[in-house]
């Protein structure tokens, strides 16, 4: 599994983020003075933003390596907001399901670089709320190797949104060029614990 570090600095983030990076800054109160979404952290000109970018995400053992744990919920409120320059959404998610990893709690953050209406070429479009998913996750982190608790972020692909049959579909944005490999696009109800548990 490869994954590359990106680094990206104020306004010269345009470039990095159509490569497909998935992480956003940590969360301000309303009335803070600050940005929605942002941290103390963020208020400054020279930030950093680090996380990883998937180079080959090419089977569900791919993104099993690099998650902290394969979950099923409900998006259940999503927010978006802007991160020098760049549109994210911040999605409270009610986990209903741990079907591989550990996780410590039933509702946490889904962070994601893009909105509903801006999406980049590589991972899952921004999560919609109401709507039911699988998805692998690792923590997020604002600052490299210092994880914000009960904050998330997809990795690579790696999100299935349930349609009205109840399969779940292979979340994309639909003219992304990525390639998937065998990642399976199509997961029946009855297959989630066979495909994507660790037994």
């Amino acid at each position: 599994m490869m994954k590359k570090t990106y680094e990206i600095i104020t306004a010269s983030i345009a470039v990095v983020l159509l490569a497909g990076c998935s992480t956003v800054g940590a969360t301000a109160p309303a009335g803070s003075g600050r940005a929605p979404g942002t941290s103390d952290a963020d208020t400054t000109t020279e930030g950093t933003l680090h996380g990883s970018i998937p180079v080959d995400y090419l089977a569900l053992g791919d993104l099993r390596t690099s998650a902290d744990a394969v979950i099923r919920g409900t998006a259940v409120k999503t927010e978006e907001f802007v991160f020098q320059e760049v549109p994210h959404t911040r999605t409270t998610f009610k986990v209903t399901e741990v079907i591989a990893g550990q996780l410590a709690v039933d509702t946490i953050i889904v962070r994601q670089a893009g909105t509903a209406q801006t999406t980049f070429d590589a991972g899952a479009p921004a999560l919609r709320g109401s709507q039911e998913y699988l998805l692998y996750v690792e923590p997020f982190e604002f600052v490299k190797g210092q994880p914000e608790p009960g904050e998330y972020v997809i990795v690579g692909p790696g999100a299935w949104e349930k349609d009205t049959k109840g399969a779940y579909k292979l979340f994309r944005n639909g003219a992304t060029t990525v390639d998937v490999g065998k990642i399976p696009t199509l997961i029946l109800p009855t297959e989630v614990s066979a495909q994507l548990s660790d037994k």
